[in-house]
């Protein structure tokens, strides 16, 4: 049997700074203005992308259509690489994701023609494949800027594999934002502990988690600051993907310079 399309090998990957893609314009737009510290105004326009036969493939992702170079620039990167994108170039993204979508289909369908020909079983009996991607603005001030970034990939089992993740990137560089960029690593235990309890509460979650650590990326929210894990990553997938959002106040202690700026503190 073929190998699936492992669409979901991209999803953690974060984005490097690269030119932009601009004027997409082969999508229905959803925009949302906001004003950057050189008041250049950054515009988000949502693409959809839907197709299916007996497998699916749907995306709505939003891109920068404007806005400041360096965060455009690695937002449109950012955005690609996580929606799985081989070539993350300055192309138009809609075409991509068509092109994505021709091939996960096309793999469930030869994953069908080999079961059939193995088993002898009817479509009906065979898993549909479905594939599913969603990329939203969060938050967006003169300090930073925050995408919401959803998918899910079921292609046979007992299950599918979700993802559901915040990336937070400076404003003025476009950099996305890291652990250690907020937090001091002096205090790495103090977060750990806090973290760990934090989850516990806000989750309702009784059991130790496996070899519990500290994320690699922290979002910034209007909550406040978010730390999540993968299914898997710290516990079985009963679990979840669980999270849970500290205030400034119960870690300002904890923060790098750069960290409180950010946080306007």
């Amino acid at each position: 049997m073929k190998t699936p399309l492992l669409l979901a090998c991209a999803l953690l990957l974060t984005a490097p700074a690269c030119h932009g893609n601009r004027g997409e314009t082969n999508a229905p737009a959803q925009t949302t203005t906001t004003v950057k510290p050189d008041d250049t105004p950054l515009k988000m326009q949502q693409v959809v992308v839907k197709q299916a036969d007996r497998h699916s493939f749907e995306a709505q992702i939003c891109v920068p259509v404007s806005g400041p170079q360096p965060l455009a620039d690695s937002l449109t990167v950012f955005v690609k690489k996580w929606c799985g994108i081989e070539t993350p170039d300055c192309s138009p993204i809609r075409p991509q994701l068509l092109k994505m979508a021709a091939k996960f289909i096309s793999e469930g369908k030869d994953c069908d023609n080999e079961m059939k020909a193995n088993s002898g079983e009817d479509d009906d009996l065979m898993p549909a494949w479905e594939a599913t991607r969603t990329v939203e603005l969060n938050t967006s001030n003169e300090r930073y800027v925050t995408l919401h970034a959803n998918a899910y990939i079921y292609t046979g089992g007992a299950h599918g594999m979700p993802a559901d993740e915040y990336y937070t990137f400076d404003a003025h560089t476009g950099r996305c934002i890291t652990y250690h960029d907020v937090f001091a690593s002096a205090h790495s235990r103090e977060m750990l502990k806090l973290v760990e309890q934090e989850l516990h509460r806000q989750c309702n979650l009784d059991d130790d988690f496996w070899d519990f650590h500290l994320p690699a990326t922290v979002a910034l929210v209007p909550q406040g600051i978010c730390f999540g894990y993968a299914a898997y990553e710290i516990g079985p997938y009963a679990i979840g993907m669980p999270s849970c959002i500290l205030k400034p106040s119960q870690v300002s202690a904890y923060l790098t310079p750069y960290g409180k700026k950010l946080l306007g503190m």
